[in-house]
């Protein structure tokens, strides 16, 4: 049922937003065709999230009322965006920007993927340890400490491409801004727990953007 919601409600919502009585303009645009295409497809090799074990505390359940606040959000905006394209509002009038937001968005998704893979067991949506958690640097985790949240900023970046959206800098900027609100945390945790085995590889590593940051 996760895959399947996972699946199907971003579709819904851009549909929602662009208006359900003409869902034919909608899917007149291959890349908005291709993205929801793409959700799917991520959706469907991604596992579920086994939440049980992170929600006991308070600072669980604080970090699950930030999540909804941020999805909900999110998918207002992913609505407004889909809208302003049906009346090209607020749009970029270049051919190849939303085949770059297409591109951005597949490799957003590839990332996370492999992210998830390479984290297995020791991934959580809640900044906390898991059982037996050791510390993963292998995979894209050699070169970033945080390669998911990169995935994570590709692929917002690469739905308001899609819609031609001239708010992807503010959104973008403030998908920033969430995800470093996010590695500050978790950075503060395993540097707790791990130590200096943590500390040497925040030296060897950046956090988000490979050479940069």
């Amino acid at each position: 049922m996760i895959r399947v919601a996972r699946a199907v409600l971003p579709t819904a919502i851009f549909i929602t937003g662009w208006g359900w009585t003409d869902v034919s303009g909608f899917s007149y645009s291959l890349p908005r065709i291709w993205i929801c295409l793409l959700i799917a497809f991520f959706a469907v090799l991604s596992f579920p999230q086994d939440l049980r074990g992170s929600m006991g505390s308070a600072t669980s359940a604080r970090q699950l009322w930030v999540a909804l606040i941020a999805l909900t959000g999110l998918a207002a905006i992913f609505c407004l965006v889909a809208q302003a394209d049906r009346r090209d509002l607020l749009t970029m009038h270049v051919w190849w920007i939303p085949w770059a937001g297409l591109a951005l968005f597949a490799l957003g998704g590839i990332l996370q993927f492999v992210s998830l893979r390479t984290l297995g067991h020791a991934y959580s949506p809640f900044v906390t340890l898991q059982a037996r958690h050791r510390l993963v640097q292998a995979g894209p985790y050699r070169f970033l400490r945080h390669p998911m949240y990169l995935g994570l900023v590709l692929k917002i970046s690469g739905v308001m491409a899609v819609f031609r959206s001239w708010l992807i800098l503010p959104v973008t900027l403030a998908a920033f801004l969430f995800v470093g609100f996010r590695i500050r945390e978790e950075e503060q945790l395993l540097d707790a727990h791990f130590g200096s085995q943590f500390r040497t590889y925040r030296k060897r590593t950046k956090r988000l953007i490979p050479f940069l940051y």
